[in-house]
């Protein structure tokens, strides 16, 4: 009867797809279908989409977490809270997510292996996510500092460590 019926077709990940219909057993040309926009699931994780990079302290590190669903898109409707922090306490902030994807601009002083954590804050309560480990080495020699204070011992013998730091008080 000239009709072929394709049920259950099913698209890994979200995006627009076409299908295109073609019968190599007469000479008619092929016919392909509208776009068909396939959307993504509810978002199941968050990931860092940009991952810290090692960098000098007090420089500006840029970073990205977004929602995700189960086939790894980007779940769009996404406005969710997310608050980012490192490993050392040293910094804590939150910024809204705009099209599922939060960008985060963060600057980090203290010198040392680091890490980032992404928590949902405020929204679809999505469990919280680690970045990869990164550096943040010492800044430009800044000044001097006494390591620890010349004390005299017997005889006139001072005993003391000088350290040159950056900007931040990191020993360079």
């Amino acid at each position: 009867d000239g009709v072929a019926e394709f049920d259950g077709l099913a698209w890994a990940s979200a995006g627009n797809y076409t299908l295109t219909a073609t019968d190599s057993s007469v000479n008619i040309s092929s016919v392909m279908s509208s776009i068909i926009a396939v959307q993504p699931a509810s978002p199941t994780h968050m990931v860092f989409t940009e991952q810290p990079v090692s960098a000098v302290a007090g420089d500006s590190i840029e970073v990205m977490v977004a929602a995700e669903d189960d086939q790894g898109d980007i779940v769009t409707n996404v406005a969710d809270y997310i608050y980012v922090s490192d490993s050392t306490g040293a910094i804590g902030t939150y910024m809204q997510m705009v099209d599922g994807v939060a960008t985060f601009n963060l600057t980090i002083t203290e010198a040392g292996t680091d890490s980032l954590t992404a928590n949902d804050w405020y929204g679809s309560g999505l469990p919280s996510v680690e970045s990869q480990d990164f550096n943040i080495n010492p800044g430009a020699p800044a000044s001097l500092i006494f390591e620890n204070e010349p004390v005299p011992t017997q005889g006139g013998i001072i005993d003391t460590v000088v350290g040159v730091v950056d900007a931040y008080g990191n020993l360079v």
